[in-house]
């Protein structure tokens, strides 16, 4: 989309490490890897006539040391951003003192959650939790819009977006609830749909877009990648002609 990018993230001394490094710089974006003893984390998605059965993942879930955290926290001070990302994962690394960081620069910041990590997220200025997300933070029962506003009140979250599949997402502002419907024309794979729509709604509200701008275009990124095979990305000219064809 034309926004210069920042990585920051922790890798292994292995193969993955350098192919995840040499992924990210063939694609401009800046990293600030941090090198560890853990291995990098692995997906494997065992994949039959497009549809994904299972995955295995690679993993260390452990805490990050003591040494790897003072690096990511001195990344986030000295980085010139406007906005920041967090892809919680539970995989150790996004911990109160990461978020407090994020916090003291005093930027636009969104939450991509993990319900075990909720009290880390308050006073946020945006999380997008998938309605499976939501409903494991405030409870099963209940309606979107009565789950939504508890979560945005407990945390007291500025604004909400709930991402929910076929249903579009749901944005949660000012006391007030507003659905948009989803854009996808054809569903082949959803791998990576949830980062692809926080990064764009992010984008788009750095840009100065409208909450309403941000989900509706959000959701047409969101349809975007779902209707590619494999691991998708979006450009301004698959969001134009994705305009044409849903106006």
């Amino acid at each position: 989309l034309g926004v210069e990018t920042y990585l920051c993230g922790v890798v292994g001394k292995d193969e993955a490490g350098r192919k995840v490094k040499e992924l990210i710089e063939g694609n401009s974006i800046k990293s600030f890897l941090i090198v560890d003893d853990r291995p990098t984390t692995k997906k494997t998605r065992v994949v039959s006539r497009n549809q994904q059965l299972l995955r295995i993942d690679w993993e260390d879930r452990t805490h990050i040391s003591g040494k790897v955290l003072e690096e990511i926290l001195k990344v986030i001070k000295n980085v010139n951003v406007d906005g920041i990302i967090v892809s919680d994962y539970a995989k150790g690394v996004i911990t109160e003192e990461v978020v407090q960081k994020i916090r003291e620069k005093r930027v636009f910041y969104s939450i991509d959650p993990r319900p075990k990590h909720k009290e880390l997220y308050k006073k946020a200025p945006l999380m997008t939790p998938n309605e499976k997300e939501l409903r494991e933070m405030v409870g099963l029962e209940g309606s979107i819009e009565e789950l939504g506003e508890k979560l945005k009140g407990e945390l007291e979250i500025e604004t909400l977006i709930v991402t929910r599949g076929e249903k579009g997402m749901s944005l949660f502002k000012n006391n007030d609830v507003k659905h948009f419907p989803a854009r996808a024309r054809k569903v082949y794979d959803v791998t990576g749909a949830g980062d692809t729509v926080i990064a764009s709604i992010t984008a788009f509200k750095l840009a100065g877009a409208s909450w309403e701008e941000c989900c509706e275009l959000g959701n047409l990124c969101g349809g975007i990648v779902v209707g590619e095979f494999g691991t998708a990305t979006v450009t301004p000219e698959k969001i134009l002609k994705a305009l044409k064809v849903n106006s």
